[in-house]
């Protein structure tokens, strides 16, 4: 049975690795005045933030409508078998709604499994790349899903602004800790929790990495895990120190990988800003018989204040 994997372009994986991973994203799109680009096809994040520090760009972003994902599940299900589907928080995005309207509108409920990944960008990308392996060891949807909701289950992504000048347009609590980080020289650093934004703690400007590194100590103590740093930034310099430091801050690392945060969270977040993502290193070998699925919370429960439930679009 072929089980085809589809996600949105809030992953951040470079066209090439999902091309090797036979996984196709539907673009979001960058809105920059009158021009509209499609993420990951007509712009690219170096670009985007280099306008943005450079030229006083303002972008905003728009999620793929039902029609896009019409498009692209009416022409895998001509040779695939299923599809799983994973995507960008339901709470942060209409994206998830969107899928579910095209997998009605064709019909195709029994063949088109949606997820909602409770994230975005590299912890998004994690789960995406779980299911994409699995589905090429020619594993059933059911299982394909286990193995990707596994992930979910036990990801842990923060992020950190580089300054608060881009998220005090999107967020009232963004402008209230651009006083108090005004005020107290204090930078926020962002978890998800259930699919939504809260805030995980607060650090000066030159503590968000030891901050972020003891949140995972806290979380995951001397287990073995694997860990995605996402930079809006491609400073190799800057990866360079960030590889060092975690090489040698005493955590448990299976594995350490960098991918760029693409626009559709870059515009919020603004360049040189930061995501650090991890899971425990646990063997994905999904049961022989039909997996049994973790529910997710609903995306209808009330959303916090934190940042408006279209903070994606």
């Amino acid at each position: 049975m072929s089980v085809s994997i589809v996600t949105d372009s809030t992953c951040d994986l470079p066209v090439p690795t999902l091309q090797r991973l036979s996984v196709t994203a539907v673009p979001f799109r960058v809105i920059i005045g009158d021009e509209v680009y499609r993420d990951g096809r007509e712009i690219d994040p170096p670009t985007l933030y280099d306008w943005m520090s450079h030229q006083g760009v303002f972008p905003s972003v728009s999620p793929p409508d039902t029609e896009d994902f019409i498009e692209v599940y009416k022409n895998l299900l001509k040779h695939s078998d299923t599809i799983v589907s994973i995507h960008v928080s339901g709470k942060l995005s209409s994206t998830l709604e969107c899928a579910r309207e095209a997998v009605h509108s064709l019909g195709a409920e029994d063949r088109v499994h949606l997820i909602d990944s409770g994230a975005t960008t590299a912890a998004l990308a994690e789960m995406v790349a779980g299911a994409a392996l699995h589905a090429q060891r020619g594993l059933n949807a059911e299982q394909v899903c286990w193995a990707a909701e596994r992930i979910r289950d036990e990801l842990h992504l923060l992020y950190s602004p580089a300054s608060l000048h881009w998220v005090n347009r999107e967020s009232r609590l963004g402008k209230t800790l651009g006083l108090f980080a005004k005020f107290r020289r204090l930078r926020p650093i962002y978890t998800l929790r259930n699919g939504t934004v809260d805030t995980a703690m607060t650090c000066k400007q030159n503590g968000i990495i030891g901050g972020m590194i003891a949140q995972l100590k806290e979380r995951f103590g001397q287990r073995p895990i694997r860990v995605v740093i996402a930079l809006a930034s491609s400073d190799s310099s800057i990866e360079s120190a960030l590889k060092d430091r975690f090489l040698s801050a005493g955590l448990n690392l299976a594995s350490l990988r960098f991918q760029l945060i693409g626009p559709a969270l870059g515009v919020h977040l603004g360049p040189g800003s930061l995501a650090i993502c991890a899971h425990p290193d646990v063997q994905l070998d999904p049961p022989t018989s039909n997996a049994v699925r973790t529910p997710f919370p609903s995306t209808t429960a009330e959303v916090p204040t934190a940042l408006p439930s279209t903070f994606l679009g």
